[in-house]
């Protein structure tokens, strides 16, 4: 799906009046862009003079963080289609008869079961994206320094991924019946928000003493 879609083709698509992709895309393409760019500073600094000056467990620290983000890169571009998916079968599931009681029993359940999987899509964004600041840290710490803006800029657009995907999960929870899951999940993600700022501003500050010094 738009995964596979060209950049300038995914645009158009999101420019279009139709309802997909939409935000929940957006903050999971945002994401997996945040792990990319991270990628691309681990890249350059292995087997480079810098990275073999480092202490073995740094360096096995680093390793081991560029092989999970490999991963994490291809969890966020099965979000962005898992998120579209989603909200295709809400939109399905409101079309569905209603004019007898059976009817209207049968559609509810519909409706609740694809809302709660349109909220899960950006749940799990918000999830993996959290972790994905261990590694940036990691990377604005070790990382090669002619790289330290890009570092800067994966933090700021997994925030955006972060802050996004919490408000997809929001506006689903709304239309959710069962409210003690949704205040949960609700809690959860707004912690994240919290503390995902903490550590993004933790990492810009690094940035800027480093350009500063």
């Amino acid at each position: 799906m738009f995964k596979n879609r060209k950049i300038e083709e995914f645009i158009e698509n999101l420019s279009s009046s139709e309802p997909t992709p939409g935000g929940g895309t957006v903050a999971a393409l945002l994401a997996s862009i945040s792990s990319s760019l991270v990628n691309m500073v681990y890249n350059i600094t292995i087997n480079k003079k810098i990275f073999h000056n480092l202490d073995k467990s740094i360096k096995s620290e680093v390793l081991l963080a560029k092989d999970r983000i490999d991963n994490m890169t291809n969890i966020f571009l099965k979000l962005m289609d898992d998120d579209s998916r989603a909200f295709t079968k809400v939109m399905e599931s409101l079309k569905l008869p209603k004019s007898t009681e059976e009817e209207m029993f049968l559609r509810n359940i519909k409706i609740q079961d694809s809302y709660k999987e349109a909220l899960y899509t950006p749940l799990q964004t918000v999830r993996e994206s959290y972790k994905l600041y261990d590694y940036i840290y990691l990377a604005v710490r070790y990382g090669n320094k002619n790289a330290i803006t890009d570092v800067a800029v994966a933090a700021l657009s997994l925030q955006s991924a972060i802050e996004g995907a919490t408000l997809n999960v929001r506006i689903n929870a709304k239309y959710i019946e069962d409210k003690e899951y949704t205040n949960l999940v609700i809690y959860e993600c707004n912690e994240i928000v919290k503390n995902g700022i903490k550590k993004r501003d933790e990492i810009l500050k690094l940035v800027e003493l480093e350009l500063e010094g």
